[in-house]
């Protein structure tokens, strides 16, 4: 669980790509927000490089 300092709205969530870095947007107070993770996100099933996802 990531928690916002700068409030309670927390709205969007996105890995930033190949990274562990997380960015988070709060809509109370306007903030973009950043956390480092202990493990990088997963690709997004429409940017997978593996032949399998492909359409």
């Amino acid at each position: 669980m990531v928690r916002s300092p700068a409030g309670q709205t927390v709205t969007n969530i996105a890995f930033r790509p190949g990274t562990r870095q997380l960015v988070l947007t709060d809509s109370a107070t306007g903030s973009v927000l950043e956390a480092e993770l202990p493990v990088s996100g997963a690709p997004l099933f429409s940017h997978a490089t593996d032949s399998r996802h492909q359409a």
